[in-house]
């Protein structure tokens, strides 16, 4: 996965948005493996900065 971007981020949520992935042969972005998104919690800590 490439690193995430700003849009697929939600501070106020703590969430990121995993909706594509990388095909790192081809320099593609592409849908995830399991062609599934998905949303993942942010650590408090990290999130601290953020703001």
């Amino acid at each position: 996965m490439k690193a995430p971007m700003w849009e697929d981020t939600n501070l106020d949520r703590g969430t990121v948005h995993i909706h594509r992935g990388s095909d790192r042969y081809r320099d593609q972005e592409e849908a995830t493996k399991t062609g599934q998104a998905r949303q993942v919690s942010i650590e408090p800590e990290p999130l601290r900065s953020c703001g």
